[in-house]
């Protein structure tokens, strides 16, 4: 992990504009959808690899119900200066053994966090935590510019590779892609028209949702 978090190191100043383009807007409300459906006022929600803090941005979750960790000083250290009133812990999950105190009642892996870290943490993770609800976005390794520069760091997982995984714990997950069919958004603006049939295209096989 030394070189992935050199990268984020680096990147973290200007990560965020990254991904301001039309297609990310859409990939972000759709993302904050599957979360808002999924938390409930007063759950404790750890947001596993939270970068700069872009799952506050995009949802409604309040700092009292959030804490978010990552391996990166330099993603911390942008997310502490964006999101001041927020918990913000530097930290490799895999070292401490997931000890980040009482469990959460919601666990977040939105952004390819899996790839890197491995799916087997999250699994171990929540074999300890039976009442935890979880949500996931892996990359499934088409093509994708938006992680190019650290795809030789990503493990990719196959939908049957992830479902044995949870199958050892008794978890059972709903796997799917993240073209815009899939999912609820109500009243879709101009800018979500314009980028249908792009998801449909593209974000259907550039990504797995798991939710459990």
């Amino acid at each position: 992990m030394k070189n992935v978090v050199e990268i984020y190191d680096r990147e973290a100043a200007s990560y965020d504009q990254r991904y301001v383009k039309p297609i990310h807007i859409v990939e972000d409300r759709i993302i904050a959808d599957m979360i808002n459906a999924r938390y409930t006022e007063g759950d404790h929600v750890f947001d596993i690899g939270c970068g700069t803090g872009h799952v506050i941005t995009i949802t409604d979750i309040p700092k009292e119900d959030y804490a978010g960790f990552d391996i990166s000083p330099g993603m911390v250290e942008v997310a502490r200066k964006k999101f001041p009133g927020h918990v913000f812990k530097i930290v490799d999950v895999r070292d401490i053994g997931w000890n980040l105190g009482s469990a959460p009642n919601l666990m977040l892996a939105v952004f390819g966090q899996a790839n890197y870290l491995g799916l087997e943490y999250f699994v171990h993770a929540l074999n300890r935590m039976p009442e935890t609800k979880f949500l996931a976005v892996l990359y499934s390794g088409i093509d994708n510019p938006d992680c190019e520069y650290t795809k030789e760091y990503q493990t990719i997982y196959s939908p049957e590779e992830i479902r044995a995984s949870f199958s050892t714990i008794g978890r059972s997950v709903s796997i799917s892609g993240l073209s815009h069919p899939h999912h609820g958004i109500s009243d879709p603006d101009e800018l979500f028209k314009d980028q249908i049939s792009k998801l449909e295209d593209l974000n259907e096989s550039k990504y797995f949702i798991i939710r459990g």
